[in-house]
């Protein structure tokens, strides 16, 4: 027993040894500053990845979708999943480390034919006798058998078990974090089909409004038309701009359903038409503003990075496995217990019984195997190494897209405010001019369509700034809390 004390005690302090590299630091390839930019009522820019998402939309009834697609959403679900398969295959990597202690009871009967037997006696090889019964056509032996041990416990003496486990506990992270890339992903398109489909409710109220003014005009020409004072060809054109406007609510109609649909598979269940019953505008405003001007460090929290980063820590730990390989390795099989020929003497002192087997490994020639592998872990790595910059590469610049177009098309919904306030003012001079006949009926129609289309490109543009409000929150790594 004290040899196998010290046999142990030597072997747990070699086990201290690993082999994997230590990975370089790698130089940022992307500017250190993002670009500044800012919009009225903002957050500040040390608050903005801070913000949970339930603090950025605060709108109820996005709230309410948003919750219902972490529940059932499909491509999240699957997301999980993977975590907890993968994370499965890390506890199964991380217990190699540990030896597995078994217990068994065991029973040997054999049947030894008269005829094997020499001179009629029973014996083993080397003609030692057999404990046992005889019988008139043999010998019966039995055996009794209880034993508590280890089996082929591999001793990691060069870290190789423990490089295999931290590559497992890498691919847990990595796959932790492809589940809130998805997460945030999720949340971004289900606010976004949301404001679309508000958008074009309020878009297709434009056009039933359109059509419900028009018929009321066309009442007017029809009896200027009737009375000498306008003609067909006023009353025509106010018809054909009556169609255009029924044409463009049943088109807008149309899209509405289309983007209900496009909600329900997101939300992963069927949404209740009072979640959808408010407006575009209560909904898109309800959101924070952001205002950026940090260093690009902060995109370091994304969950892609995240997981290029632990893919990478993965494949270095591959390399420590790799080069374990060339070494010696050794594995242990011991076993204590009682071994008797009757069930009655078992539990005597005489006896018990002890195994002790260690065994060594020595890689001799592997035809250039074990080159091999450490070869492709060091690929491995290094192509890595280049996807992890890609990476960043790819966050800062859909960072930098959407920190732009905060401020661009910010400056544009208000000129597009302006353009539409215009409108409004010249189709009632137009009309006003109109009904006093001292315009055609020509000039009311080109600014009743300017009107129209002033009000349908200012609602586009608000849901563009909004679309790209949640896009810029979400390059930023928002929503992961």
């Amino acid at each position: 027993m004290r040899l196998i004390t010290n046999f142990l005690l030597f072997s747990f302090i070699c086990i201290s040894c690993s082999l994997i590299p230590k990975l370089r630091t790698i130089k940022s390839p992307v500017p250190g500053e993002l670009p500044t930019t800012g919009s009225p009522g903002a957050k500040s820019s040390s608050e903005v990845v801070k913000l949970t998402w339930r603090e950025f939309y605060q709108s109820e009834d996005l709230k309410k979708l948003i919750e219902l697609s972490l529940k059932n959403n499909r491509d999240y679900k699957s997301a999980i999943i993977n975590v907890q398969e993968v994370k499965a295959q890390y506890n199964i990597e991380r217990s190699n480390l540990m030896p597995s202690l078994n217990a068994g009871a065991s029973l040997t009967r054999r049947k030894i034919p008269i005829n094997a037997l020499q001179d009629g006696a029973a014996v083993g090889g080397g003609g030692a006798p057999l404990a046992g019964r005889g019988q008139s056509d043999g010998f019966l032996q039995e055996q009794y058998g209880l034993e508590v041990g280890i089996t082929s416990y591999e001793l990691d003496l060069f870290g190789r078990i423990r490089s295999l486990s931290e590559s497992a506990l890498q691919e847990y992270l990595a796959s932790d974090a492809a589940k809130q890339s998805v997460k945030i992903s999720l949340l971004s398109e289900v606010a976004r089909t949301y404001f679309k489909l508000l958008a074009d409710k309020e878009l297709e109220k434009l056009a039933q409004r359109t059509a419900s003014n028009q018929e009321e005009s066309i009442k007017i020409i029809e009896a200027r038309f009737k009375a000498g004072l306008a003609s067909e060809l006023e009353l025509r054109q106010a018809e054909t701009l009556l169609e255009e406007a029924r044409g463009s609510a049943i088109e807008f109609s149309r899209q509405v359903l289309l983007d209900r649909n496009a909600l329900q598979l997101l939300v992963g269940s069927p949404i209740e038409d009072a979640v959808l019953d408010n407006s575009f505008k209560e909904a898109s405003e309800a959101m924070k503003g952001l205002n950026v001007g940090l260093s690009s460090e902060v995109l370091l929290v994304r969950p892609d990075i995240k997981r290029a980063e632990s893919l990478l820590l993965a494949a270095n730990a591959n390399i420590g496995a790799a080069r374990a390989a060339f070494f010696p390795s050794l594995s242990l099989t011991t076993s204590m217990g009682k071994l008797s020929t009757e069930t009655s003497n078992l539990f005597q002192n005489a006896s018990n019984s002890w195994l002790f087997f260690p065994q060594i490994n020595l890689p001799l020639f592997t035809g250039g195997r074990n080159k091999a592998q450490l070869n492709l872990a060091e690929a491995r790595k290094e192509r890595l190494i280049v996807e992890y910059e890609k990476a960043i590469q790819n966050a800062f610049r859909e960072a930098s897209d959407a920190l732009i177009s905060n401020q661009k098309l910010f400056e544009v919904l208000e000129a597009q405010k302006k353009v539409l306030l215009a409108a409004e003012k010249a189709y009632l001079l137009s009309r006003k001019r109109y009904r006093s006949g001292v315009e055609s009926y020509l000039l009311e129609l080109d600014s009743q369509r300017a009107l129209f289309n002033a009000e349908r490109n200012y609602i586009n543009q608000q849901l563009e700034y909004f679309n790209n409000l949640s896009l810029l929150y979400r390059t930023l790594g928002g929503g992961i809390n």
